[in-house]
């Protein structure tokens, strides 16, 4: 695999379908986009699983666990990454 795509979220309901979106329709198809969620309340996993679902060929891994801060999650993110390469995306950024 060449990239992972590493996404971090909380509570991200109204801006995480515009990144899964802007991930999936890419050309390039030697990926995996691993969302980490520190347990959001909000419906975020709902629209995740959501589009899971409706999209049966994308490559999103989802990992809901705690975490102390943006940057614990990104490091908890890293020790599940496959690819060669990481790219951090943010919820609500595009490509």
């Amino acid at each position: 695999m060449k990239f992972s795509i590493v996404t971090v979220s909380l509570n991200e309901k109204n801006r995480i379908k515009r990144t899964l979106s802007s991930v999936f329709f890419q050309t390039f198809t030697d990926y995996e986009h691993i969302i980490k969620d520190g347990g959001s309340l909000d419906g975020t996993l709902d629209i995740i699983n959501t589009f899971k679902n409706e999209n049966p060929t994308n490559k999103i891994i989802t990992y809901v666990e705690k975490d102390n801060s943006v940057y614990d999650a990104m490091n908890q993110a890293i020790d599940k990454v496959h690819g060669e390469y990481v790219c951090f995306m943010n919820s609500g950024d595009v490509f």
